[in-house]
């Protein structure tokens, strides 16, 4: 196989990246703006990619919203297109991707969450160069594979964590992705939900606010997040800081709002946030106070330190 040209490369590199993409979304990864407006050249790398085993395609059996309701495919990694990057770059951490095939009824919600990736890699691209810099680490999601000889979910996915204790009824804490936001020398843990209306807002809070909860009390979250230490105990009527941020991303405003109300008063309601996927921009999603807490407050992923004028 000869090498691949620069836009083959970036496109490999994005969807090992970003795990499950459409065709729109590689082209504004890799393309310039107006470049490319048909897709024709891009569906032309893509079938390239795929005959020659290095990406994979789904049937793209589910309907997309901005192809006013007609079907599409969607593209993620292949174990020979990880190991040629793994090659090509001397980066191991490839050969680690995930190339299970995503679920089709499953798609939106992986789509959801590639996106959302994407929207905070172009948050920390925009920022200014005169000021200290928001950075992204160790993002992982709900399909990255921390032990591939295992079987048990707990033991082979990084973020499937047990935490029922010996006869309890069982208790797992399963979220859809979670990564280090680090700041000026401050690292902070956020998990992330991602919410597509398929499942009422009591079902969710009852289902996802106890794991969550028993995370905090065990400090189990610890692994997830390198380097990210315990709060320091709170001061006598000082509210206490949680030890990580549960994002939880509907798809608008009025979803938002009642998502919230359901958390409210629920085990460990202070760890989560919630915002509304049209006010999460790359403009608007390091700096802007675009979260909610429980109590109704808005709030800043990162506060950012003001810059002093010369």
């Amino acid at each position: 196989m000869t090498n691949l040209s620069t836009i083959r490369f970036e496109i490999l590199q994005a969807v090992a990246r970003y795990y499950v993409l459409t065709r729109m979304d590689l082209q504004e990864i890799c393309c310039e703006p107006g470049v490319d407006p048909d897709g024709r050249r891009m569906r032309k790398h893509l079938t390239a990619l795929r005959h020659d085993g290095l990406l994979n395609q789904t049937q793209g059996l589910v309907v997309f919203p901005e192809r006013n309701g007609a079907p599409a495919p969607a593209y993620y990694p292949s174990r020979k297109g990880c190991e040629y990057l793994a090659a090509e770059t001397g980066e191991e951490k490839w050969l680690d991707t995930c190339t299970l095939t995503p679920n089709w009824q499953n798609l939106h919600h992986w789509l959801r969450i590639a996106k959302a990736h994407l929207r905070v890699d172009q948050a920390v691209a925009l920022q200014a160069d005169d000021r200290p810099k928001v950075q992204v680490e160790n993002w992982i999601t709900e399909w990255t594979v921390a032990n591939p000889e295992e079987r048990e979910p707990e033991k082979r996915f990084s973020l499937f964590t047990l935490l029922s204790k010996p006869g309890e009824k069982r208790l797992v804490c399963a979220p859809d992705a979670s990564c280090v936001i680090t700041y000026n020398g401050f690292r902070k843990g956020v998990y992330w939900e991602f919410d597509r209306q398929t499942s009422g807002v009591a079902q969710i809070s009852n289902s996802k606010a106890p794991g969550m909860a028993r995370m905090a009390e065990m400090n189990a979250h610890l692994r997830h997040f390198p380097g990210v230490k315990l709060p320091r105990p709170a001061a006598a009527g000082e509210k206490p800081r949680p030890p990580f941020i549960v994002i939880h991303v509907s798809p608008s405003a009025n979803r938002r709002d009642l998502v919230r109300n359901a958390f409210k008063g629920k085990p460990g309601d202070l760890l989560w946030r919630f915002a509304a996927w049209p006010e999460f921009t790359p403009e608007s999603a390091l700096g802007e106070a675009i979260l909610h807490d429980v109590d109704g407050n808005t709030l800043p992923l990162i506060k950012r330190a003001e810059v002093p004028v010369a």
